[in-house]
């Protein structure tokens, strides 16, 4: 009887130290998964932020360029259209001191000089317009070039969102609660072996 009981408790110790054991473990590398994946996700948003950093420089330099060519071009636009106007006024007065014209005569050839001139300054208006809707169109671009590279690093695995690092108690419990009625089967064996051979 003394080695039934003695080899049931030794079945429960045995059991009940590899169910604890197996929990530590499983509690270990649980732990060691949450860490890694911490540890990738904190490299991973470190490297977005350089990322979006990035973007917002590149943006913001793009953005400051093309405004500058705008203003250039307004600039280039504005210059061609006071020409044109000069230009426009010397051949009026050219004409009005060089000609005998007069009446009729003289009033088609200053709208003629004055339709020229429109005509001029219609088309650098419409160049600078143009220009100018390409220059959106531009920006808009470098904003969304932007916007998409800081949006394609939005995704990553927040840390510790999966993993726990706690020890699986109820496992555990299920293991001792196995290893108790494996003992349990185990003194009845040895305790109906030890009847029989008395």
């Amino acid at each position: 009887m003394c080695d039934a009981l003695t080899m049931g408790i030794g079945s429960l110790v045995i059991g009940v130290a590899q169910s604890v054991a197996s929990g530590i473990q499983a509690s270990q590398q649980a732990q060691a998964q949450k860490e890694y994946v911490e540890a990738q996700s904190a490299e991973y948003a470190r490297a977005a932020g350089l990322n979006n950093q990035a973007a917002v420089t590149e943006y913001t330099e793009q953005s400051a360029a093309e405004r500058i060519s705008q203003m250039q071009e307004k600039e280039a636009a504005a210059k061609s259209t006071q020409e044109v106007q000069r230009e426009a006024l010397q051949k009026k007065g050219t004409m009005l001191a060089s000609t005998n014209a007069s009446g009729m005569a003289l009033d088609y050839l200053l709208a003629d000089y004055e339709r020229e001139e429109a005509n001029r300054r219609d088309d650098i208006r419409h160049q600078y317009e143009m220009r100018s809707v390409n220059s959106e169109l531009n920006l808009g671009a470098f904003k969304e070039r932007a916007q998409n590279r800081i949006n394609s690093q939005q995704h990553y695995v927040a840390p510790g969102s999966t993993y726990s690092s706690g020890m699986n108690i109820l496992g555990t419990a299920l293991g001792i609660g196995g290893a108790a009625a494996n003992a349990w089967g185990n003194y009845e064996k040895w305790k109906n072996k030890e009847k029989s051979i008395i």
